[in-house]
């Protein structure tokens, strides 16, 4: 069998003429008002995850979940070298 050489590709991205985004925002830390204004958009009665859990569990449950969540959300921008967290 005869092996072709392999190709080098080069993306000319100006000549794409794509919109520069700034995406800085995304490095910013969310805020437990943030979380807590996700959770209490989704809707009641479907679950976000294959865990089965819906929305209104999310929502009655939130004082309880929120102290858990927000401790895992610390460990996991500690790891990930993020900002830290504001509540």
């Amino acid at each position: 069998m005869r092996h072709l050489p392999r190709r080098q590709l080069d993306i000319n991205w100006e000549e794409l003429q794509l919109p520069v985004n700034d995406l800085s925002e995304l490095e910013v830390p969310f805020s437990e008002e943030e979380i807590k204004h996700a959770v209490h958009q989704m809707p009641s009665d479907k679950a976000p995850g294959p865990d089965g859990y819906t929305g209104i569990f999310f929502k009655s449950c939130w004082d309880i979940l929120l102290r858990r969540m927000w401790s895992r959300l610390q460990m996991l921008s500690t790891r990930c070298g993020l900002a830290t967290w504001t509540s």
